[in-house]
């Protein structure tokens, strides 16, 4: 029986477009990155950062975004840290209170730096703009009346401890719905101190199956 003694993989789809797969030297294991570290380097994945050294007690505090009407699906994780005694939840299609759209507005940040790719996101506002999420500041009226599905809820802060995460690992994310808009909420309870640190971190990649 022989042995394969060269691989070869496609890196794209036009001729020749082919290169021989590496090897480590030391253990001879075949080297690879994981799907969600590919979309990285194909300038797919993107993220969004919230932060308020000063958060209230009872504020409130999220990102607020559209996801568009096509096959190409967000694949999320998160990670909030907030000091106060609080509560997150991941909110699908909550019922949007047009009297109160958020009036600040974030770019997500391509993850690739070389790359010029934007998000396919929308934020949500009385014309929505692509490549863009809006959010819910220190302060602001809320902008939902209704919670619509809650993915996700959890308790932070106070003596449970300060963070909600799925440590940044892709076997614990969300796929999005398409053509629905979610809100990563957090509401203090209003038992805390205040004026205490916040933060919130959403990263994703944009990727349409191959089957």
């Amino acid at each position: 029986m022989s042995l394969w003694k060269l691989i070869n993989g496609r890196w794209g789809s036009g001729d020749g477009e082919t290169d021989e797969a590496r090897i480590d030297a030391s253990t001879n294991s075949l080297q690879t990155v994981d799907y969600a570290h590919h979309e990285i380097h194909g300038g797919s994945t993107f993220c969004v950062h919230l932060v308020d050294l000063t958060f209230a007690k009872n504020g409130e505090m999220g990102v607020l975004f559209t996801t568009p009407d096509t096959t190409k699906y967000l694949h999320l994780v998160y990670q909030i840290d907030v000091a106060d005694k609080s509560t997150f939840d991941i909110l699908e299609a909550p019922t949007i209170d047009v009297a109160n759209y958020p009036t600040t507005f974030y770019e997500p940040r391509n993850r690739n730096r070389n790359s010029d790719n934007e998000s396919i996101v929308s934020s949500v506002r009385g014309t929505p703009a692509v490549n863009e999420v809006s959010l819910v500041l220190d302060g602001d009226t809320t902008p939902v009346s209704g919670d619509g599905t809650v993915l996700h809820t959890e308790i932070l802060g106070g003596k449970k401890g300060k963070t909600a995460s799925d440590g940044h690992a892709h076997t614990d994310e969300y796929i999005l719905k398409a053509n629905t808009t979610y809100y990563f909420r957090v509401v203090g309870d209003n038992t805390g101190s205040g004026n205490l640190q916040f933060s919130m971190e959403l990263i994703w990649y944009e990727h349409t199956d191959k089957h």
